[in-house]
């Protein structure tokens, strides 16, 4: 939707809202990527590789 368009986007939170809610297990699984130990382990993941790099150079 455009940015500034408000009407477009009270008309997309009303579709939204007029939609049954998911299931509960269908949110954790969409959140959980984002969780404090998910993102931990990829940080870590990410330092350790970019850190071999480093070393091979």
């Amino acid at each position: 939707m455009p940015v500034g368009d408000s009407t477009a986007l009270a008309q997309a939170m009303i579709a939204v809202l007029g939609k049954p809610a998911p299931d509960s297990q269908t949110l954790a699984d969409a959140v959980k990527p984002f969780a404090i130990d998910c993102g931990g382990q990829a940080y870590l993941l990410l330092m350790s590789s970019l850190l071999a790099r480093a070393r091979k150079h």
